[in-house]
């Protein structure tokens, strides 16, 4: 049974979120640590979660405002994290490493900073952009739209799609249907469809 009361959410740390998001194969993992490299801009984190709360809703598994304040909560969660070097990605090999950044040295230094409520006051003095970067929200992200408002700066990368077909066309000859696709799915009968594919 559903209650009645209102999700509340009405503080937040993270002021300014910026959102890079595409078709995959349309260059997000080239722009995004370019805008990283802006002052202040935090390094990419792909949104994962934040898309599944999407996803969510738009299949009617969600309400609209559990999943708005969720986003909200999510944002200010991962900038929390960031500023204690909390889920940062150290693997030298991977695109998002720390490493691939011109600011290692700022997470390496933030892993012996005072955290908790020191990493709060450092948020407020700073000013840190969250950067976060997602896949196909531009169609789908009406609750991140509605969650951040005037927080949120929103960019829709497009490429030309003869690049974005390869891709795609690697993703669903080798991700599809194996653990490693995290996308969300619903299920008609005995086949699986993705969220994005409702209504089709």
């Amino acid at each position: 049974m559903e209650n009645e009361f209102p999700i509340s959410r009405n503080e937040y740390l993270a002021s300014t979120i910026v959102f890079i998001d595409g078709i995959e194969g349309c260059g997000k993992t080239m722009l995004a640590p370019i805008v990283s490299a802006f002052d202040r801009v935090e390094l990419p984190c792909y949104a994962y979660e934040v898309e599944h709360l999407c996803a969510l809703e738009y299949l009617g598994k969600l309400s609209s405002q559990a999943a708005k304040k969720t986003i909200s909560l999510l944002a200010d969660l991962q900038i929390y994290n960031l500023m204690q070097s909390r889920e940062v990605n150290f693997r030298p090999s991977d695109i998002s490493s720390v490493f691939k950044s011109g600011k290692s040295l700022v997470y390496l230094k933030r892993l012996f900073q005072a955290g908790d409520s020191a990493s709060v006051d450092r948020i407020k003095a700073d000013r840190p952009i969250l950067l976060l970067t997602t896949h196909r929200m531009m169609a789908f992200g009406v609750p991140i739209f509605e969650a951040l408002n005037k927080r949120l700066i929103f960019i829709e990368v497009v490429r030309h799609p003869l690049y974005m077909v390869i891709q795609n066309y690697l993703n669903f000859t080798s991700l599809l249907n194996t653990a490693r696709d995290f996308t969300i799915y619903y299920e008609i009968g005995t086949n699986e469809f993705p969220y994005f594919a409702s209504g089709w």
